[in-house]
């Protein structure tokens, strides 16, 4: 090997500094760099690399008459509901991203707020980043329909019927009145301080808790991997209670009449059943 050889060796940088790419040759394809040919110089950050490293905020705001029913459907984002003041839907969208610009649109219509948009979800690229936290108010009645594919969902103080479904997400609502139908594939999903008399809820690959502090009339939880808590008041009313675990045990502590006309439903593959006085 020859000393200029050698001397050329020494003067290599790390293999994870930046100035990796010195005097190389690449192809990339982020954006505007649609398969061109760069050359990067000596302590020049590739394209690539500065998309990964680099982040944009993103603040979204509405501000818009309410109606009866709101319907969200906005992929890759968490959601947190809460009642408003002012009988108006709030909207406040706050994260950052890295290449598209993640959107979100608000309208109402006659009887429907519908917010919808991409999201994070944005056309594939490479080192791709994005995160987006949406805070929606809404009158405290309204009827809510919510529908993300990656991403929690999180509600308080709401009262009218919920309709909530995630793929990819946990679920957590408080003081819900009217009906609740929740389903994540994968996360859990959690109850607290509820009074709906109709409550369903199934995760595929988590574990679900409910809490009652008011009778229900019906409850319908299923899983298929998880653990499945269940709450209620028992003084003075009875239930019947349809319990099955596969691959666990049943852990519950309230009998059953099958008399009652208020029925818990409580079924999971591996993981166990209690339901338990609240």
């Amino acid at each position: 090997t020859s000393s200029s050889e050698n001397n050329s060796r020494r003067n290599l940088p790390a293999a994870d500094s930046d100035t990796f790419w010195v005097s190389m040759l690449v192809t990339v394809t982020v954006n505007s760099f649609i398969s061109r040919p760069i050359a990067y110089t000596d302590h020049l950050t590739p394209p690539a690399l500065s998309l990964w490293r680099g982040t944009k905020p993103v603040h979204i705001s509405y501000d818009l008459a309410a109606g009866r029913n709101v319907v969200i459907a906005v992929p890759d984002a968490d959601f947190t509901l809460r009642p408003s003041t002012d009988g108006r839907v709030h909207i406040t969208a706050t994260g950052s991203y890295a290449g598209s610009r993640p959107t979100l649109l608000a309208q109402t219509s006659n009887t429907v707020t519908t917010i919808d948009g991409r999201g994070c979800r944005t056309p594939a690229v490479w080192f791709r980043r994005c995160s987006l936290d949406v805070t929606v108010a809404v009158p405290q009645t309204s009827q809510v329909r919510v529908a993300t594919s990656n991403g929690d969902i999180s509600t308080a103080g709401l009262t009218g019927a919920l309709d909530l479904v995630t793929t990819n997400g946990n679920i957590h609502t408080s003081g819900t009145q009217a009906g609740l139908h929740l389903r994540s594939v994968n996360g859990n999903i959690q109850v607290l301080a509820a009074t709906s008399q109709q409550a369903t809820a199934h995760s595929t690959n988590g574990n679900i808790s409910m809490a009652f502090t008011r009778s229900p009339a019906t409850i319908t939880v299923t899983s298929t991997n998880g653990n499945i808590n269940v709450a209620v008041p028992t003084t003075d009313v009875s239930y019947f209670l349809n319990v099955h675990t596969s691959n666990g045990t049943n852990r519950s502590s309230v009998g059953s009449d099958r008399t009652s006309v208020r029925i818990i439903t409580a079924r999971t593959t591996n993981g166990n059943v209690t339901i338990a006085p609240d």
